[in-house]
């Protein structure tokens, strides 16, 4: 087998879309690390579920845990992000192609996502981004302030059920193989994991909202570091 896995995404999104009001920002924000940005938003909604189908159930806790303190940090960009540069055209292209190793975190991650999702797997991954992302797009905009802060309620709401159900499924799970299989398998819920967010129907604001008193004029994303997720 091959010790690579090539995953690569092209695709063309419109600009009033989630999924384009996002990548858009992140092409200003990141600009040549947005590979990394896209690669750790998947490790961080997936890895846990990658080690259940691993039976890592020891490592469930832990891991979960490590990906709620990162993702509040990232919702922390819902309060106020710098604006990209360049208004969001009508359509929004992207490309992404990565070799990603087989035996790292990441590689783990993709290889588990094609195996589950198959042809749907550019679906999860950019469900991933736009839940751990979307927020911080919509609030590089002043005029969407309130609407960025109810998208990164709704991420939190999202993630949190995901990773509970995680947890859980991992503790039932391992008390089912210790039992010698004498209790009924819980069965883990796939499909409500990768349900695209639909485009806005709210991102162009009637009238501008101020933005919110924790706004910083000088402030910046932060760097994505891989040490910030392994790989």
């Amino acid at each position: 087998m091959n010790d690579t896995l090539d995953f690569t995404i092209s695709k063309s999104f419109l600009g009033t879309s989630a999924q384009g009001i996002t990548l858009h920002w992140m092409k200003y924000a990141y600009g040549n690390r947005i590979d990394t940005a896209i690669t750790n938003a998947a490790q961080l909604l997936y890895y846990p579920q990658v080690l259940i189908a691993s039976l890592q159930f020891d490592e469930i806790s832990l891991e979960v845990a490590r990906s709620r303190l990162i993702f509040q940090d990232r919702m922390a960009l819902s309060k106020g992000t710098p604006s990209a540069d360049t208004a969001i055209p009508k359509r929004v292209d992207f490309n992404f192609s990565l070799a990603l190793s087989r035996d790292a975190r990441k590689g783990k991650t993709f290889v588990w996502l094609n195996e589950v999702y198959a042809d749907k797997s550019v679906d999860a991954v950019l469900d991933a981004v736009c839940m751990v992302y979307y927020p911080a797009a919509l609030a590089s905009n002043p005029c969407n302030s309130e609407l960025a802060l109810k998208e990164a309620e709704r991420s939190r709401l999202r993630f949190d059920s995901i990773m509970t159900e995680a947890v859980l499924y991992a503790s039932h799970t391992e008390r089912f193989f210790e039992n010698g299989a004498d209790t009924e398998k819980p069965v883990f819920n796939q499909s409500a994991h990768v349900a695209p967010l639909p485009p806005s129907s709210a991102v162009a604001l009637s009238r501008p909202v101020e933005a919110m008193d924790e706004q910083d004029d000088d402030f910046e994303p932060p760097i994505y570091d891989l040490e910030d997720f392994g790989n």
